[in-house]
Formats: C-alpha cells, sequence, structure tokens
C-alpha cells in the first residue's frame, strides 16, 4: 500500500497517479493528516493502526510512504516535527516496511530544503563514487553541502537506519502536487539507503 503523511498546510495533496478515474483515492491508499502538535512515537501509531480501517495494518505492506508538509534542512515539520534528534521514535514503522528487494520504494518526503543544510567544515559534500564525504566540485550545491551530521543528509541517513529503507528528499524549495510541476520534486534530490549507499541525481524527480 501507499501510505501519505499529511501535515495540516497539506491536508489532501495526494499525486494524480493515486487516484481513480473518477477522482477517489485508489483502493491501495491510505491518506493519514497529522494535526501540529503530534508527537513522532503518536504519527508511527497512526500509521500501524491504519486511519481508513482502524485495524493494524499487515508487516512489510508499505512499499511507499509520502510525507507531504513544509520542511528545513534536516527536518520535517509535520506533527511536532520530526529532525534527528527524534526519528528513531519512527522504529516501530520498521517491520512494515516492504523490503527493497522485493519492490519497495522506502519513503519520500515531499518538503521544502530536507536534503540540504551548510557544512561548518568547509566546502564538503557526500561523494557517491567511494562512498566518503570528500571536496569534490562536481557534488557541490550552493547552499546544500550535505556532510553537515545535524543536517539534511546526517537525518536521512539516520531515518534510513531507523526504518530500513530508502529514504528520498529535494534539496530545493518544493510546490509539491499541487504546484507547477505536480507529481516530482523539483530540483536536484538525494536517495539515501540503509547500506549506506548515497545516490545524488542532478534531475528533477518522477514519480
Amino acid at each position: 500500500m501507499i501510505v501519505y503523511l499529511n501535515s495540516t498546510d497539506f491536508a489532501h495533496s495526494i499525486y494524480t497517479r493515486h487516484l481513480r478515474a473518477d477522482g477517489l483515492i485508489a483502493s491501495d491508499v491510505r491518506v493519514i493528516q497529522i494535526d501540529r502538535g503530534i508527537s513522532v512515537a503518536d504519527m508511527a501509531r497512526a500509521v500501524i493502526n491504519n486511519a481508513r480501517t482502524g485495524h493494524p495494518i499487515a508487516e512489510r505492506s508499505i512499499y511507499r510512504l509520502i510525507i507531504n508538509s513544509h520542511g528545513s534542512p534536516g527536518s520535517i515539520a509535520i506533527g511536532n516535527g520530526i529532525n534527528v534528534n527524534n526519528v528513531n521514535d519512527l522504529a516501530p514503522l520498521r517491520p512494515y516496511f516492504t523490503p527493497l528487494s522485493q519492490g519497495g520504494h522506502g519513503v519520500l518526503i515531499d518538503a521544502c530544503l530536507v536534503a540540504g543544510g551548510s557544512s561548518t567544515s568547509g566546502p564538503l559534500v557526500y561523494g557517491s563514487d567511494d562512498n566518503a564525504c570528500e571536496q569534490e566540485p562536481r557534488f557541490r550545491y550552493i547552499g546544500s553541502m550535505v556532510c553537515e551530521p545535524r543536517a539534511g543528509y546526517g537525518f536521512m541517513m539516520e531515518m534510513a537506519r531507523v526504518l530500513d529503507t530508502k529514504i528520498t528528499a529535494g534539496f530545493n524549495i518544493q510546490f509539491g502536487p499541487n504546484g507547477r510541476d505536480a507529481g516530482g520534486l523539483e530540483g536536484n534530490y538525494i536517495r539515501v539507503f540503509p547500506n549506506g549507499l548515497t545516490q545524488i541525481i542532478e534531475r528533477q524527480y518522477v514519480f
């Protein structure tokens, strides 16, 4: 199934491909609105208890989790906010993700700037060629240096570890499903895998 976690700012956001021809939500899609002030642990429980049926979902049944919210480098502004300090509270969701080897797509974060963040140690960025931080011009992004542990890259690495799945987020401002580029992430984006592999993609993400 596909699960949307939508902040109150984006309560009705859903991508066109996840709607039926008559405009209703497809049967394999669940949309969960997260009100302001909700803790990360309660977000995890809301997913497990399934907002549509009120019954717990089956393990390994989430093949994509989409988070629609505002954001900033290393932080998702949903509920009380998700960041590197509390992302471990999502751990109860781990057994519910479809393994990547079985077609799972992990977590897509459709929120502004989440993968970004300025390094405090110079122009270091993550180089996917050798899996290490290095001074490498072709991986440099103005305002989006990704080696800062508590900025976007560090946050995504921790989320991938906690959930044991792939995390995808963009470096740039996002316009969401109702924006000018509906159905994709605007600008360059990064994929982070639980085994430490990272891919920085210099093109728009298309669902």
